[in-house]
């Protein structure tokens, strides 16, 4: 008996066997989500830490670029100078990464011992510091006979001196020897600084080679037109990063360092410690003053009041000069950003990616803007034109 053929079942089947095999692998998929989802955390943690030295380097040469071409604009450039044009970029690198290692190396010779043993002498501290607060809390709501009102006395004995006992000295220990052990793993990420230091030198030495090749390379993909378009926008975006990162570290480096010699004259504890806190979170705008400011006066507050007072007097003066007079002629327009935006990029990039999403989210949303602002002028002119 012959079976006949039919061509539709076969391909009803087909497709049925293709639907089935779809829900089964989704099947599957979703079943294990959780074991994909670690499987690819694992191979991105591990990509990440492979690629650490070139991100290194990466940031090092994007961070140092402005300052080796103005080295080899103004000083090596001239009409008089008798180096080629390879040998003024390898002295101009030269020139800066000497300046930045040297730098480097003061500050771990001299800045760093100082602040570890404030952090540490601040550490051993602390029970101390818990002991005032908590004897302080307590006279004063004695004093106005609030413990009685409110019962607060059994709110201070639950929460702030069980909080005063978990930082007592075996947890001291604890800390200290999480401390020691994660100074073992320096040798790793020093050598990553180091490939990353190297890296860094070649691609300020290739770099336009990189960006003709990597142009080709688009080219090779897409339209001219496309690729030109692309690099004016890197280019915007390149000066937007670089003004306001560039800008802002040599802002609080600033402040940083006219707060030390200010704390010096006051006489104020920790007074190293102090200036660095103030300098480093100086790079977050707006937040960035109460962000370093608060946790040095209530420090002082324990040792001084008076002290205290007058540290808050001097943070706001201070961070009164650098957004009046010392901001504005530094870094002037660079971002173009009112304040409602600069605050909700604040707000979101450090709900996302804490402190550092707080200093990039301010540039990352300046790029946002500008894309924005060309596709709503391109959509603009292209209304106009039907429209004519």
């Amino acid at each position: 008996m012959k079976i006949k053929y039919d061509k539709r079942y076969f391909t009803y089947s087909f497709y049925i066997f293709l639907l089935v095999t779809a829900l089964m692998f989704v099947y599957k998929t979703l079943d294990n989500i959780g074991g994909i989802i670690a499987s690819i955390g694992t191979l991105l943690d591990s990509t990440f830490k492979l690629l650490t030295p070139f991100i290194i380097g990466f940031v090092v040469a994007y961070l140092l670029n402005p300052y080796v071409m103005w080295i080899e604009t103004y000083i090596f450039g001239n009409k008089r100078s008798v180096f080629k044009s390879k040998q003024r970029r390898l002295l101009s690198i030269l020139l800066v990464y000497f300046m930045v290692i040297g730098l480097i190396t003061l500050a771990i010779i001299y800045i760093a011992p100082k602040v570890v043993n404030s952090i540490g002498d601040l550490i051993n501290r602390i029970p101390e510091y818990f002991v005032q607060a908590e004897v302080f809390i307590t006279e004063f709501l004695q004093k106005h006979e609030l413990d009685k009102l409110y019962n607060i006395s059994a709110y201070i004995e639950k929460y702030i001196i069980s909080f005063m006992n978990r930082y007592d000295l075996q947890n001291i220990d604890v800390a200290i020897s999480s401390l020691l052990k994660g100074v073992m793993n320096i040798t790793t990420i020093f050598l990553h600084y180091i490939l990353g230091f190297i890296i860094g030198f070649y691609l300020l030495m290739e770099k336009e080679g990189f960006i003709a090749d990597l142009k080709r390379f688009l080219r090779a993909l897409l339209k001219d037109e496309t690729v030109e378009a692309w690099g004016e926008f890197a280019a915007q975006v390149n000066d937007i990063f670089s003004r306001f990162i560039i800008g802002k570290a040599i802002d609080s480096a600033i402040i940083g360092g006219l707060c030390f010699i200010g704390l010096m004259i006051l006489n104020i504890k920790y007074a190293l410690l102090i200036s660095v806190i103030i300098g480093v979170t100086n790079m977050i705008p707006y937040f960035g003053p109460i962000i370093g400011g608060v946790p040095p006066v209530l420090i002082t507050l324990f040792d001084d009041p008076v002290k205290a007072l007058w540290l808050a007097v001097f943070i706001l003066v201070l961070q009164q000069f650098d957004g009046m007079v010392l901001g504005p002629k530094i870094l002037g327009n660079s971002i173009g950003l009112s304040p409602f935006w600069i605050i909700f990029a604040i707000i979101i990039g450090g709900g996302f990616f804490g402190i550092a999403g707080m200093f990039l989210g301010v540039p990352t949303i300046a790029v946002i803007r500008l894309l924005l602002l060309q596709f709503v002028d391109k959509r603009i002119q292209q209304k106009e034109t039907t429209e004519i």
